[in-house]
């Protein structure tokens, strides 16, 4: 049997299941099918291609069978959960109608969880294949999410919460995709005036009580941030520094915190080079965390020895640029 390693790679989804995105989708097409006429010739790339179809149409025949079992599903949780079931069944049913059935499946198993009155974190921003310029912005803004969720947001205001949380999601989504930018700030914007909304209530007096870190059940024991860099940089962008700030925030909710700033790099380039790189921006986030008042205890680096994320053959990995704070209850 003959292993297609040239084109292939071009098509297969990536190390985090993310896939590729739809608008790449033709040109993906046109690779494999110039590779694999040279290696198995026109005829037998025919029979492929019939054989491929069948495959389609069965394929097509459970496409949305998620949403379906979503839509049937009777909510039995609280107001944040319908609230987060009923939007999810929105945001599937929407990606549904353009042919996204990936994503409409994604949204449409959240919506079930939702109803099972299952706990639903915000979407982690590695789960998409976010372009490295609006990592550190997402980043800032699920810590915000999850900020206000950890103070009892979901309690206090369950339908703005779940509002937030979806428009977050529906943001993410959008910017994977990358070729609707109306989409894009829409759900930024439906993210924004959630979150807007709560903070106003907060100002007008209906603050939210804040959890000791070191007594609440629902806190956990570590929590950990990931600031990301641009490609052989240690320098901060903006959104990074708004990221930094909100970090000190819940830091400073810790009693005796213990801050350790840990440096990565990815794997391009010569090993002592990537060390010192994760070591100076390492201390970067120390010295912003420093400005707004919080003393890390240790600052290490790891270089491109440890990666966050695994690659062949030490190919780049934005997701690998990063310095995770992590911080935890002195003992």
């Amino acid at each position: 049997m003959i292993q297609v390693d040239v084109g292939l790679a071009a098509i297969r989804p990536d190390h985090a299941g993310i896939g590729w995105r739809r608008h790449d989708a033709n040109k993906q097409a046109a690779i494999f099918r110039r590779v694999a006429i040279e290696i198995w010739g026109a005829n037998m790339l025919k029979s492929i291609t019939i054989s491929l179809m069948v495959m389609s149409l069965g394929a097509c025949a459970f496409a949305g069978r998620t949403l379906e079992k979503a839509e049937r599903t009777t909510p039995e949780t609280d107001q944040h959960g319908q609230a987060l079931y009923t939007g999810y069944i929105d945001l599937s049913q929407v990606e549904y109608a353009e042919g996204d059935y990936r994503d409409s499946d994604f949204f449409a198993d959240r919506a079930i969880a939702a109803a099972n009155n299952q706990k639903i974190e915000p979407q982690h921003i590695g789960a998409r294949d976010l372009d490295v310029a609006v990592l550190n912005e997402a980043a800032a803004a699920r810590r915000k999410l999850t900020f206000m969720r950890y103070k009892g947001g979901t309690r206090i205001y369950p339908e703005l919460s779940a509002e937030a949380q979806l428009g977050f999601e529906c943001w993410l989504q959008e910017m994977e995709e990358g070729f609707q930018p109306d989409d894009i700030a829409a759900c930024r914007a439906r993210f924004d005036s959630a979150m807007n909304s709560i903070d106003e209530r907060e100002r007008a007096g209906m603050m939210m009580s804040m959890p000791s870190p070191s007594n609440s059940a629902d806190s956990p024991e570590r929590m950990t941030f990931d600031i990301f860099f641009d490609f052989d940089s240690d320098k901060l962008t903006g959104p990074a520094q708004e990221h930094i700030g909100l970090i000190a925030i819940v830091i400073k909710e810790f009693q005796k915190p213990i801050v350790s700033v840990i440096g990565n790099a990815d794997q391009v380039g010569q090993t002592d080079y990537n060390l010192k790189l994760s070591q100076r921006r390492a201390e970067a986030v120390a010295a912003a965390l420093r400005a707004n008042g919080v003393e890390p205890s240790g600052i290490f680096a790891r270089g491109d020895q440890d990666p966050v994320f695994d690659t062949l053959n030490r190919a780049p990995e934005r997701m690998n640029r990063v310095v995770v704070v992590s911080v935890r209850e002195e003992p």
